[in-house]
């Protein structure tokens, strides 16, 4: 059974769908943050095995929670980090459609209880 970490998901969502984390994290700064867009989608999708779920089929959050990350990731797969600087990445109009659509697959994850889960959530 897939292990999907709650908490891991809800970082990574925080930092895809704030534009002021990102004007610091992803240059330079004091704060000890460094974190980039390329980063966070590995984070988000793939190294919490969310990707692999979503593919198969399986329910992580409840279907309303998992369609809007399923169209979060659609929507991340329009911006290829690796074609920009994160001085433009950062003001793309499809940047803004990305933070938009990940503070609501956010709020949703937020709100669900994990009923009707096939995968294991740890929080």
């Amino acid at each position: 059974m897939t292990r999907i970490y709650k908490s891991n998901i809800i970082e990574a969502l925080r930092a895809l769908s704030s534009y002021e984390f990102q004007k610091v994290a992803w240059f330079d700064n004091d704060q000890g943050l460094s974190y980039s867009y390329n980063e966070n989608i590995l984070d988000l999708f793939y190294d919490s095995m969310l990707d692999d779920a979503l593919k198969a089929g399986e329910i992580v959050f409840g279907t309303t929670a998992d369609y809007a990350l399923r169209d979060l990731e659609f929507t991340t797969t329009e911006i290829d980090g690796d074609d920009h600087s994160e001085a433009v990445l950062i003001d793309l109009p499809q940047m803004q459609t990305v933070r938009e659509k990940a503070a609501r697959a956010l709020a949703l994850i937020i709100a669900s209880n994990g009923e009707g889960s096939t995968v294991e959530i740890v929080k």
